[in-house]
Order: structure tokens, then C-alpha cells, then sequence
């Protein structure tokens, strides 16, 4: 099965698998990954590249001070940190009120 032709030339253009930001007209998708392994995605209104720029140095400081620095996160499972999700629902909901987005 052949990807869309979107993704393809985008993925042409980039020379590489790693999807960075997709664009749709009612969404941007965008993805980082640490140097972890760790991915992220944020879904932004479209056209915002900079929420998701201004947005992923703190979702890192979370991520590392919340799950990294927990010694009963392993590697390689899914996120269960109470605290690094009370956090990322603040500092989402603060970009949301400064982006004003519901």
C-alpha cells in the first residue's frame, strides 16, 4: 500500500522517515523526540508552527523533571506519572489561553 501522495513528497523533501510537522487544513501535527527515544506529538490549529516551537521546551523540562527523574519509570513504557500530567495539563491549558484556543 503506497503512503499519500502528501506524505510522500513531504517525507521526499526531508530525507527521512521522521515526521516533523504535517500540515491539514483543519490541523498541524507536530512531533520531537528526545534524546531518549522518547516521541511527542502535539496537534496545533493550523498555522501556528511557533505554539508547537514555544511549546517544546517545556513539555522537555516536564518530561525530564516528571518521568526521567522517577526511579519506577522504565524505559520504553507508556508515561503513568501523576505529576508530569497535572503539569502538561497547566502549561497546555496556559498555551491554549495565550493562543486562544478552547
Amino acid at each position: 500500500m503506497k503512503p499519500p501522495p502528501l506524505l510522500t513528497s513531504f517525507l521526499a523533501l526531508s530525507g527521512t522517515a521522521e515526521i516533523k510537522l504535517m500540515q491539514a487544513d483543519n490541523f498541524d501535527l507536530h512531533s520531537f523526540q528526545t534524546l531518549t527515544g522518547t516521541m511527542f506529538m502535539m496537534i496545533t490549529q493550523p498555522n501556528t508552527p511557533e505554539s508547537a516551537e514555544t511549546l517544546r521546551g517545556p513539555v522537555y523540562e516536564l518530561y525530564a523533571d516528571y518521568v526521567l527523574k522517577n526511579p519506577f519509570h522504565e524505559m520504553d513504557q507508556v508515561i503513568k506519572a501523576e505529576l508530569f500530567d497535572s503539569h502538561l495539563v497547566a502549561t497546555l491549558s496556559a498555551s491554549n489561553r495565550k493562543w486562544g484556543a478552547a
